[in-house]
């Protein structure tokens, strides 16, 4: 799907490119197994390094190598699509596509994350939205933290050096994993349990759903239907995790049919208030785990 192009330019701040994971995660037991959690559970690994890259400006040899294992990626979370559509509507998103890619402490690939801003007009006012997604494969945790900084971030510079631009983030969230995530790092988004949507802001998400070419749910305009499923859909559901978390159960309660899948747009306002506030949680966890980093 391809989108006009933008007369903003966003670029997003470098944040913390080798990140080490906890002390207590990252130490071997004496046989050389792999680290587990207490509960005994395998420990997921984290990225340790992120690159971002300007799509248009990757030449046509290295798409050749990297897209085989972007599409790979995305297919072990989510079936339905074919290689081509996710090249066309997952990796890249417009003229102005960053990619961010994820690699693990042995250098390898084992996430990636698109984004691409688009002007959309409501109400006679021009707003600067952002598209994007994250994916990583199974045994892998941290691809949306590290989206959801970059864009922090690099919303935050943004708007400093031009106050002037009505910037936005809107998300489809596919599961009450990524709906959690969006909400305990935003300080201000809709929809959400404890904040009433402005009229505004539903007709903003309207016009997002009609720019990407998404079907609305009849009755509903956040729902969207897609095409894509789930390849493990128990998991999806973080059931046994966070039964009673208030992000997760509204999820489900606006979305109880979400694993067919219908997705649930998300709208962030990245106001220079809403970003402040926005970036200090979302950093937190990369600040403790330098803190906790082994000592050499």
């Amino acid at each position: 799907m391809t989108y006009g192009s933008m007369e903003a330019s966003f670029v997003p701040a470098t944040l913390s490119e080798r990140v080490r994971p906890l002390s207590f995660l990252s130490q071997r037991g004496r046989s050389g197994s792999e680290p587990r959690r207490a509960s005994g559970r395998r420990a997921k690994k984290r990225f340790r390094r992120s690159v971002v890259r300007r799509a248009d400006q990757i030449g046509a040899a290295e798409w050749e190598r990297l897209m085989p294992k972007l599409v790979s990626i995305y297919q072990e979370r989510f079936g339905g699509l074919d290689a081509a559509t996710i090249a066309d509507e997952i990796v890249w998103r417009g003229e102005q596509t960053h990619l961010v890619l994820l690699y693990g402490p042995e250098g390898e690939l084992g996430g990636f994350a698109s984004f691409c801003p688009q002007r959309i007009e409501v109400d006679g006012r021009s707003y600067h939205v952002f598209d994007s997604g994250a994916f990583a494969r199974k045994g892998y945790s941290g691809a949306n933290e590290r989206l959801a900084r970059h864009l922090l971030l690099g919303g935050l510079r943004e708007k400093i050096r031009r106050p002037w631009l009505r910037m936005h983030f809107v998300v489809a969230c596919a599961s009450p994993a990524a709906y959690r995530l969006l909400a305990r790092n935003a300080a201000c988004m809709y929809p959400r349990h404890d904040l009433p949507c402005p009229p505004v802001w539903l007709r903003l998400v309207q016009a997002v759903s009609e720019a990407r070419g998404m079907q609305p749910v009849e009755g509903e305009p956040r729902l969207v239907h897609h095409e894509a499923i789930f390849r493990d859909p128990v998991r999806s559901s973080m059931s046994h995790t966070h039964d009673h978390d208030p992000h997760v159960e509204f999820f489900k309660r606006i979305n109880p049919r979400y694993t067919e899948p219908r997705l649930l747009l998300t709208h962030v306002p990245l106001t220079l208030g809403n970003l402040v506030a926005s970036c200090v949680p979302a950093l937190r966890p990369a600040y403790l785990r330098w803190l906790r980093r082994p000592k050499r």
